[in-house]
Order: structure tokens, then C-alpha cells, then sequence
């Protein structure tokens, strides 16, 4: 799936949903971590509209030779994206209007990043050379996340909140101070 992200490659899969089970052709754009599962957000090709897919319910797929031009996001954020994905989902922390957006980059690929990070909601882009990772997270808790981080032994660096930066600083400062 990374591959066909980064490299801008049509994939071709079975999704088994609550309507039944489709083929379909997609141009995906982002994977997304909603709620413990995993999604891939794209273009569908055959409904010429975009469409978030749960990972687990995706069998068969195939990356095909066709490649694409990414479409711009509907909204042009990929936030409000997600959000109107999971819109009336009321355990989703998409759809919180407490929610707060946190955008790293990760030094690590996303595959190795998307093994290491648990419970926090977000997307994950592979940086222009597919070593390292923008990952946007959605979260409630700016130190929920940073838990996170530091469980997940990730190298990263904060490109934005100001706020989150602060954090992670007073955070890193106390831990200098147990040394």
C-alpha cells in the first residue's frame, strides 16, 4: 500500500462492507488510523468519488502499472477529510470537536511507523524520498501522544503545534532533570 502511495499507483482490490462485496479501483491518497483500525483514503474510480476503506475488510489487492496524478483533497485539508469521512460517528475522534491536530515527521518509513504507533488517530504520507514519514495525528491529549511517542522508540520532530513543541520541551526538560 506505501508503495502505491508514494510511487502514485492505481490499486485494484475486493472490499467486503456492510452492502456486500465490490471491486474496485482506487487512487489512494493517505492511510488513516481511525479508532484502533486502519483505512486507506482515496479516489474511486468506479463511483469518481472519494472514499475511505477500511483496511481489514480489503482482500486481493493488487498495485497495478497505472499511474496517476494525486487529486486534491476535496476539501483541500486532509483533516476535514477524515472528519467527513467518519461524519455521525460519535465514538470517533475524528468527528470531537475537542479534537487537536499535530503534524511530525518520523524517522522512520511508514510501514516501520505504522507498526509503532498505537491508539492515536491520524494520517501517515511518506516524505518525498519514502524515508521518513509526515504523520498528522488527531488526538485529545497533546501528552497522550507523546506517551505514545516515547513508547514507540520513533525519532521525530514536531512541525506543528507551537503548543505540542512546548510540550515535548517541558517534557524533555523534567527528564533531563532525573538524570
Amino acid at each position: 500500500m506505501y508503495q502505491a502511495i508514494s510511487g502514485h499507483r492505481e490499486i485494484n482490490f475486493i472490499h467486503h462492507g456492510a452492502g456486500g462485496t465490490l471491486r474496485r479501483s482506487v487512487e489512494p491518497a493517505r492511510l488513516v488510523s481511525i479508532n484502533h483500525r486502519w483505512y486507506v483514503h482515496g479516489w474511486d474510480r468506479d463511483r469518481r468519488d472519494w472514499r475511505t476503506f477500511r483496511m481489514d475488510r480489503i482482500s486481493d489487492m493488487v498495485v497495478t502499472e497505472n499511474r496517476f496524478v494525486p487529486a486534491p483533497l476535496p476539501t483541500g485539508d486532509l483533516v476535514e477529510a477524515i472528519q467527513a469521512s467518519f461524519a455521525g460517528d460519535e465514538d470517533s475522534v475524528a468527528s470531537n470537536p475537542d479534537t487537536r491536530l499535530v503534524v511530525l515527521e518520523l524517522d522512520a518509513d511508514p510501514a516501520t511507523a505504522a507498526s509503532s504507533l498505537h491508539r492515536i488517530d491520524g494520517a501517515l504520507e511518506p516524505t518525498s524520498d519514502g524515508t521518513r514519514t509526515r504523520y498528522t495525528a488527531l488526538v485529545d491529549s497533546h501528552e497522550w501522544l507523546l506517551t505514545v511517542l516515547v513508547l514507540s522508540d520513533l525519532d521525530f520532530t514536531v512541525l506543528d503545534p507551537p503548543e505540542f513543541r512546548e510540550t515535548v520541551a517541558r517534557t524533555a526538560q523534567r527528564f533531563g532533570r532525573a538524570l
